[in-house]
């Protein structure tokens, strides 16, 4: 049964916190909640060696690789091997200052052999995060676009990412793509902590006020709607044309204690098929 480890904000059986979940991926049927890549949680710890340590007891053994006769490799495809495993760019090759958003190129995500943590997946485990909650089919939550690290860039041609932890790894990410010429937010990733998720707050409310634009719904919009007074796209034709697609017009909310609450300013609601299913949305950006 493949096991992995990934860091992911989780909590433990005791009730305290942990940084780091042991997921492993079933061979049966399972009732048991399922990430995009169909994993299962088996155990949350506070340290990436106590996961390991755990991974090591169920499956009998240290975590070090070990070559059986049936394994061994040529020199010449072994030699083939190291060489993708030293072009695989991890976050620490970009050298990014603690604290500073940096931006990434679709480039840095040209590499991704199997095995080996590199930038793909330090990514995708921010995003598998955010979404843990999204239910993208039935037992399976994630994010519908990005189910592996292997999807990414996934079209994202603007994407940024910051570090602003104690730890090396990658807190926040943000891909986004440019659409009617504006910039079009897109998926986001956090590990969960609450500096990580006020980053990614303030991060978004600074990019819709400043010429962007993201279609929103609950809790999100909720939030750039009544915390950062970020304003919303009113018109259908405006709508339709900023995102290149026709859809259901709603106009106010449909529960009367948000539409009062949010006023005239926000009767931008619309219905887009995304994924075989309606979704209520709105434009929200100063566009």
């Amino acid at each position: 049964m493949p096991y992995t480890i990934r860091k992911q904000k989780c909590k433990r059986s005791d009730g305290k916190s942990g940084n780091y979940v042991l997921k492993y991926k079933p061979k049966k049927p399972t009732k048991k909640k399922k990430d995009s890549e169909g994993y299962v949680k088996a155990g949350c710890h506070t340290s990436k060696k106590k996961a390991n340590s755990q991974r090591a007891a169920i499956e009998g053994g240290p975590r070090e690789s070990k070559i059986s006769e049936k394994q061994k490799l040529s020199e010449e495809t072994l030699r083939a091997y190291v060489r993708k495993v030293l072009s695989e760019k991890k976050w620490s090759d970009l050298k990014a200052p603690k604290g500073v958003t940096i931006k990434l190129s679709p480039e840095d995500f040209d590499t991704n052999e199997p095995g080996v943590r590199d930038l793909d997946d330090e990514i995708f485990e921010l995003i598998q995060n955010a979404y843990r909650d999204v239910e993208i089919e039935p037992g399976v939550y994630g994010n519908a676009k990005i189910r592996s690290a292997k999807d990414l860039p996934a079209g994202y041609t603007i994407m940024q990412a910051a570090d602003i932890d104690e730890d090396p790894d990658p807190d926040y990410f943000r891909g986004s793509k440019m659409r009617s010429g504006k910039v079009k937010l897109g998926v986001v990733g956090h590990d969960g902590s609450p500096y990580a998720v006020q980053k990614y707050l303030d991060e978004t409310a600074a990019q819709l006020l400043s010429g962007g634009m993201a279609e929103m719904s609950g809790k999100i919009a909720h939030i750039m709607i009544t915390r950062y007074k970020v304003p919303a796209v009113t018109n259908q034709v405006d709508v339709e044309r900023l995102l290149g697609k026709s859809v259901e017009w709603v106009g106010n909310h449909p529960d009367q204690k948000y539409a009062s609450r949010y006023g005239p300013k926000y009767q931008g609601f619309y219905n887009r098929s995304i994924g075989g299913g309606l979704h209520m949305k709105i434009l929200l950006g100063s566009v």
